[in-house]
């Protein structure tokens, strides 16, 4: 029985590394450089499936990185960053700016509170789930871009790492983190791998 694989994506460098206090940033140009670097990374390893965080530097690099793939992406609104408030573009503005996007989430879709990190575990539980609801028997290779926080979350959750008050892996921008999943089972293949990405393009 083949293993499904997860390749966990960080979004590019966004704005809001550099002037804070952004609300839902684009990427930088350096940002939009290194989601070339990394879609034709992902071009190679033959994605099958490509998911989204709702937030606007996720799908902005999920757009490129669809563009090499040639696959439609699929927005979940669970793979969004640690939620502290605020706020991300309600579905109809997605629909606007990434009309090829598939949505599915409603038109206001953030939290209505700041989470705890018992509910990022609990959301990451509910990604788990999904994706290894899509089978594992059709050796599917799916990417999923997201975030920082949320990415070493994800990982924690699918390792069976509980909750520990610090973010646990680290994630640079645009790196590709690999899972494989079998029934009852995972594995971690490569953690923040940049190898694909030249020195000038890692923050």
């Amino acid at each position: 029985m083949n293993p499904l694989r997860l390749y966990l994506v960080r979004h590019g460098q966004s704005l809001g590394a550099l002037l804070q206090g952004l609300q839902d940033p684009d990427l930088t140009d350096l940002g939009k450089r290194q989601s070339n670097v990394v879609a034709e990374r992902l071009r190679r390893e033959g994605i099958g499936l490509l998911l989204s965080s709702p937030l606007r530097r996720s799908l902005r690099t999920s757009q490129l990185i669809s563009q090499a793939l040639a696959l439609r992406p699929n927005v979940w609104p669970d793979l969004m960053e640690s939620y502290d408030g605020g706020g991300g573009m309600p579905r109809s503005q997605i629909i606007n700016e990434f009309p090829r996007f598939g949505l599915e989430l409603p038109e206001n879709w953030w939290p209505e509170q700041p989470e705890e990190e018992e509910d990022l575990y609990a959301r990451a539980s509910r990604v788990e789930a999904k994706v290894r609801s899509l089978g594992h028997e059709t050796d599917l290779r799916v990417a999923a871009v997201g975030h920082g926080t949320f990415g070493a979350v994800l990982m924690s959750s699918i390792l069976g790492a509980p909750p520990c008050g610090y973010t646990r892996f680290s994630q640079n921008n645009c790196c590709v983190s690999i899972v494989e999943l079998r029934p009852g089972r995972a594995k971690l293949v490569r953690s923040n791998d940049v190898s694909h990405l030249p020195p000038e393009l890692l923050t």
